[in-house]
Order: structure tokens, then sequence, then C-alpha cells
């Protein structure tokens, strides 16, 4: 007979790759020297990659270390691309994404970070630029009745020519858990274009399910691996 163990608490990577929600980043962080690896897929519709043409999937690794600091890799591919009909050009971006958290939640005061994706452009080392985002987000967790949630607001804006372009202005969103479900939590959030709602799920406290409905009707999600390095 086979057991699923469903162990730990749900905090990990949002679509994008980096830590957050279903869309959106928050001020969480992972445990130091956290490695995790995964691939998500958003609908065509949202996509800033293929000009909302093509499905956008993405795979990332993503690395937290020091332990205020996370790293971000990630190739995003082009889907239902008849290659054979293009002569030149890749058919997939890559990104880098760094977010460093300031303050660490405390009592009645909530975590503050700050993080940009896909910089370069300022300093003339990237050719395109799909993903870009400049943010500071606070979250705040409060429990209750066995109950653990979570609010998160942000605000994207550019950054000297580095522009926003993944989220614009205000984003948050809130997630809830249940100490009986630790290893299951619901999400809903603003990405600053559109509510989103989804849902978690951690399993052997090691691979992480996630799916969800952008604008509230249209599926994404994708699956991840976490490891302590």
């Amino acid at each position: 007979m086979v057991f699923l163990q469903f162990t730990g608490r749900v905090s990990a990577q949002s679509l994008t790759g980096t830590t957050g929600l279903f869309h959106i980043p928050t001020a969480e962080m992972m445990s130091d020297r956290t490695f995790m690896a995964g691939v998500h897929q958003i609908p065509a519709k949202y996509s800033l990659y293929g000009r909302g043409l093509h499905d956008n999937r993405y795979g990332f690794a993503t690395l937290t270390f020091l332990p205020r600091i996370e790293l971000m890799f990630r190739y995003t591919y082009l889907l239902g691309v008849d290659r054979s009909s293009r002569t030149s050009g890749p058919f997939m971006d890559r990104m880098v994404a760094a977010r460093v958290l300031i303050i660490r939640e405390s009592g009645y005061r909530p975590a503050l970070l700050f993080g940009v994706h896909d910089p370069g452009q300022a300093f003339d080392v990237a050719a395109n630029k799909y993903f870009g985002a400049n943010y500071l987000v606070t979250t705040k967790h409060f429990s209750a009745a066995g109950f653990r949630a979570a609010l998160h607001a942000g605000y994207a804006f550019d950054l000297f020519n580095e522009a926003t372009q993944v989220y614009d202005g205000l984003f948050g969103g809130m997630s809830l858990s249940h100490q009986a479900l630790p290893w299951f939590e619901i999400m809903a959030e603003n990405d600053s274009f559109r509510w989103n709602a989804a849902a978690k799920l951690l399993i052997l406290n090691r691979v992480q399910l996630m799916a969800g409905l952008m604008e509230l009707k249209n599926p994404a999600g994708g699956i991840s691996y976490r490891v302590t390095l």
C-alpha cells in the first residue's frame, strides 16, 4: 500500500518562479539554502513573450541564501510555434530575478522586501525585455482559531531605465491555511491588471502542486520541487 504524506507548511513559488502567491510576489522567503526548480504555464492571453499569441511555459531554478537574498533564473518557452516557419531567432527567453528581504516580520511589524525582475537594459546588457518588474512588497501573518492567514501588499514602479511590465502600480492578495491541513493553501490576489485565485498543495515537504484561474476564468499552474542544500 502506498501512502502520500502531506507535510510542512506551504510557502513557495508563484507562477513567475519567485516566492509569492499565485502570480504576485510576497515578502516571504524560503529557508536559507533552499533550492527550488519547476515548470509553470500560463495562457497566451496573459503572456508577455509571444505578444499574447502563444502559451508561455516557464522553467525556473530559485535559490535562497545568506538568508535574505533570493535569486531566480528562468527560461520562458513559446508553445505552439511552428519552428519550420521561422528562419532565425530563439524560441525562448532567458531572464533573472533578485529579491532582498529588507525587514523581517516581527510582532506587529510586517516584512518588507525589494525585488527586481529581468534587469539589464539600464546597463545595455539585455537585448530584449519582456518580464520587467521593480517592486516593494510587505507581508503580515495572522493566526486565529487554527487558521493562518497572510496579507500581502506591494507597489511596482519604473526604476532608472528599467520599466515594470509584469506588475504596474498597486498589487496585493491574501492566503489562508489551517493547522489541520498546513500543506494546503488557498489564495486570492490582484496583480495590478486582474483578479486571480488559486490553491497550492505541498507533498512530502518537497513537491509543490499549484493550480488556479487567471482573471478567475482561465487555468494556469505547474509543479516544483524543493530541497535544502
